[in-house]
């Protein structure tokens, strides 16, 4: 309803559908009946081998990040 808020909690509908809702969880954590099997699957050694690739870059752009100086006070400006 549009005064339903924080301040105006129906207690009654509230403990009804929490009830509701772990019935239902329980009846799904404690069955798999219904769910369908999985199917065999190779993985994609293409997307494996991208992923690899990215974290390497990652890990080269982190170490970098790590050395970086954060600031330049102190430092001589190079002679152009």
């Amino acid at each position: 309803m549009a005064c339903d808020d924080i301040n105006n909690i129906n207690w009654e509908a509230f403990t009804t559908n929490t009830k509701a809702a772990a019935n239902a969880l329980g009846v799904l954590a404690n069955s798999l009946e219904g769910v369908p099997p999985r199917a065999d699957t190779t993985p994609n050694l293409r997307a494996r081998s991208k992923m690899l690739h990215n974290f390497r870059r990652w890990q080269v752009l982190a170490d970098e990040a790590g050395n970086a100086e954060t600031c330049s006070h102190g430092k001589k400006k190079p002679v152009a």
